[in-house]
């Protein structure tokens, strides 16, 4: 019987560092939550749109351009080589990805 989800080094390296990423930008981004009596209140904390955007932004477009990157390899190899490099598991990042930015704005009076 085939695996579904066989894990190989390229895959399993970038789903760490991706997950490490998560991890560092939700760390990253607690500090700056208002408090919870003052969530609903506009511009309450120190959640300012500049300092997310100084810091926020470029980290999240670092491991996009790297992902993106991993996937056009991904394609190339299967083209070139007739097999995949990155397994279908690598589909959990951009879900966490997405979960972080979520669980980051949920903090904020934007959403």
């Amino acid at each position: 019987m085939k695996k579904l989800f066989h894990l190989n080094l390229v895959t399993g390296l970038s789903i760490v560092i991706n997950f490490a990423g998560v991890a560092g930008y939700l760390l990253f981004s607690v500090q700056f939550w208002p408090p919870a009596e003052l969530a609903d209140i506009p511009g309450a904390g120190a959640g300012d749109p500049i300092i997310w955007g100084l810091v926020a932004i470029p980290l999240v477009l670092v491991f996009f351009l790297v992902d993106f990157g991993l996937v056009i390899w991904n394609g190339i190899s299967r083209l070139w080589r007739g097999y995949w490099v990155l397994t279908p598991i690598f589909i959990l990042v951009p879900f966490a990805w997405m979960a972080a930015i979520q669980i980051e704005f949920s903090h904020h009076w934007l959403l």
